[in-house]
């Protein structure tokens, strides 16, 4: 019938482009069978398994898989496009300890891809996305984990926000691996902005409570709310801001480079936020994420120091027209401080010659393996890597 086919994981992509309208959807969210191997250290995951089932599996075994952020994200979207969160600095990308997939490709066939069997098809579901086939089971490599861990987020009026990002800036260039950073812009429910500098050691509490003493002591929080948790609380925080059936407008790139200028820019179209539930979020990769080449898999941004992610979020439809205008002119005004390069899983409206753009080097090898593997573009509704034969 010349229908478009669509796959959905875990149905948490932002972009929509799993779930479209007029195609063939072939839904994996019933397919959620997971088994964790101690003594393997490894996990096996069918694509309809969703983070918080992964992590309550790893972690009844003290470890986890290094994944992301909002527990009911799919391990599927996540793990294609590389997979960021708060284990990364210290375990690398949830990609980085993909070991093996199963993998259905547009002639049908069902393969292994790996280390040693298919070796250029698994370098590309490593950061490429859905682009090569459907994925109908990961095996990750396990780390240990104990189950607490120290973390939290400083709360920040916004007149010391300025002084308080060019410390988060210098501050997480000498950050120690274990230890992940954010900073973000949000709204209290009464509309007033605020800042918080988030923090989560993968480590010993006692530690961390050492690594953070400095950074604890600058400025003038009106909340400290770094406390000792279970890593399973950790991993659910988020999940209240990021519920299913709301309206998104999500645009991110990465940063090489800090413009103190930027800021600037930020705090004056913050105050113009058409909503309460929008943030803008800036995390620093580095860590482990770096121990790769950059070729080492499709994900193409080893090397960048940070991410900024500009989250807007609303439930009426109404306003959906001013919120859009609101994030694109936000997001026009940003875009002298940051790269012409995206995070695919942050991947909102972007067109294919962006996507091209953001593979950089990495993408001519994308072609070729896509050419091999779907020279019809069959699998197309995504961060599409174009044939073409």
């Amino acid at each position: 019938h010349d229908l478009l086919v669509t796959v959905r994981g875990g149905g948490h992509g932002i972009s929509g482009k799993a779930v479209e309208n007029d195609t063939l959807l072939i839904d994996l969210s019933k397919m959620s069978n997971l088994s964790a191997d101690p003594t393997t250290m490894t996990a096996v995951g069918e694509p309809g398994v969703l983070l918080r089932e992964l992590d309550r599996g790893t972690q009844a075994h003290g470890m986890v898989v290094p994944a992301g952020v909002v527990s009911h994200t799919g391990i599927s979207g996540l793990t294609l496009g590389g997979g960021i969160g708060i284990n990364m600095r210290k375990m690398g990308l949830t990609s980085d300890n993909l070991l093996s997939v199963q993998i259905v490709t547009a002639d049908g066939k069902l393969r292994t891809a790996s280390d040693t069997e298919n070796t250029d098809l698994f370098w590309a579901v490593r950061g490429g996305g859905g682009n090569f086939g459907i994925v109908t089971s990961y095996t990750y490599r396990m780390h240990k984990l104990d189950p607490e861990i120290l973390s939290g987020v400083m709360v920040y009026a916004m007149d010391e926000a300025k002084d308080m990002y060019d410390r988060y800036f210098d501050y997480s260039l000498e950050a120690p691996r274990e230890l992940n950073m954010s900073a973000a812009m949000s709204m209290s429910p009464t509309g007033t902005p605020f800042l918080m500098a988030g923090f989560q050691y993968m480590g010993s509490p006692t530690e961390g409570e050492k690594v953070l003493k400095s950074y604890r002591t600058l400025g003038n929080p009106v909340a400290d709310l770094i406390r000792p948790k279970t890593f399973l609380k950790q991993q659910t925080l988020l999940d209240a801001g990021n519920p299913h059936g709301t309206n998104y407008y999500i645009r991110g790139r990465t940063m090489d480079k800090y413009d103190p200028d930027l800021i600037d820019v930020m705090m004056e179209k913050w105050r113009h936020s058409p909503g309460r539930h929008n943030t803008m979020r800036l995390i620093r990769f580095g860590g482990a994420v770096d121990d790769l080449a950059k070729d080492a898999t499709a994900w193409p941004h080893r090397g960048a120091k940070w991410d900024l992610e500009l989250g807007g979020s609303w439930v009426d439809p109404s306003l959906s027209a001013k919120n859009i205008k609101w994030g694109k002119d936000y997001w026009d005004a940003l875009a002298p401080y940051v790269s012409d390069r995206f995070y695919i899983n942050e991947m909102m409206d972007e067109t294919q010659e962006e996507v091209a753009v953001s593979y950089g080097d990495n993408y001519p090898r994308l072609v070729q393996i896509k050419n091999k593997y779907d020279p019809k573009n069959f699998f197309q509704s995504n961060g599409n890597i174009k044939p073409t034969v």
